[in-house]
């Protein structure tokens, strides 16, 4: 949707550049009735999709949205037309408009590659879920985590937490309870917590278990 707005948007700047030399003279009641039209039916659709919070129901508003500004252009430079008989007034709007939609959809386009090579979401910062997740009561170290987005707004967590054994079942519900909180407190997220004990994540390390006090 992005490079299809874009190429349409650079398709009407090429076409509108020569027109500030080669003026067009358009039927001005003809722009005026239709720009009306244009901006019912595409401003109801556009209100329909504001709503949407995903990266695609994102890009689809500023679809919606471009087809509005773009009638709401007609609908200004036949005014301009018909009163002033300004025929530059439709290609310098419509070259303004095409600028803005560009910058903004490139914007998306950014974060829909993001999505797409899944990148950890801006709104996360490791380190301070880290930091917070080793205060929980039992936990004694955070490795392997990973996060990503499906669609921009639900995201995947998941991670391994060392804890001192299996043995404390309530104390383990206990932590996954807590990391989950934590991560929802930052948005929807998915979370995927594997337990496994000290030993476990030592392996036979000497200077691991002694680390954690195992060994002497």
């Amino acid at each position: 949707t992005a490079i299809i707005i874009i190429s349409g948007s650079i398709f009407i700047i090429i076409e509108t550049i020569p027109k500030f030399w080669n003026p067009t003279h358009p039927h001005g009641w003809g722009m005026f009735g239709f720009s009306i039209l244009g901006i019912l039916v595409n401003g109801y659709a556009a209100l329909k999709v504001l709503k949407g919070k995903t990266i695609n129901e994102k890009m689809l508003q500023w679809h919606m949205l471009e087809d509005t500004f773009g009638w709401m252009i007609v609908f200004l430079g036949s005014i301009f037309y018909l009163v002033k008989g300004f025929s530059w007034i439709d290609p310098a709007l419509a070259l303004i408009l095409s600028i803005v939609i560009i910058i903004n959809v490139f914007r998306h386009l950014r974060s829909t590659l993001k999505v797409l090579l899944q990148s950890t979401p801006e709104n996360f910062d490791q380190d301070t879920f880290i930091s917070k997740a080793m205060c929980i009561d039992g936990v004694k170290d955070i490795h392997d985590l990973h996060v990503w987005s499906l669609d921009g707004n639900r995201h995947i967590l998941s991670l391994h937490v060392v804890i001192d054994s299996y043995s404390q079942q309530n104390q383990a519900q206990h932590i996954k309870a807590a990391i989950k909180d934590l991560a929802n407190n930052l948005g929807q997220y998915h979370v995927t917590v594997e337990l496994e004990t000290i030993e476990e994540f030592c392996a036979g390390d000497k200077e691991c278990l002694l680390r954690y006090g195992f060994e002497s």
